[in-house]
């Protein structure tokens, strides 16, 4: 795994982070759904980087109910 894609996924580790902790902050539906659909797009980006880089990294265990929850929002917006 290159440098590159070690930073990149520390970026998106970091974002992870932060969305999540936001997650757990009063919003609005309208900022809690954004959020929500970020936090999975994140999520579903540090995996493929993952898997793109032939290295295990440990993505979190709701990513596919994140992530599922992100797509059936968009598909009814």
């Amino acid at each position: 795994m290159t440098e590159e894609q070690m930073t990149r996924m520390r970026t998106h580790r970091n974002n992870i982070y932060r969305y999540r902790h936001l997650l757990q902050t009063k919003l609005t539906e309208l900022e809690r759904d954004f959020i929500e659909k970020r936090l999975a797009e994140e999520q579903l980006n540090l995996e493929r980087l993952a898997v793109s880089g032939s290295t295990f990294a440990a993505a979190p265990r709701n990513i596919r109910g994140v992530i599922a929850r992100a797509r059936s929002k968009a598909d009814l917006g």
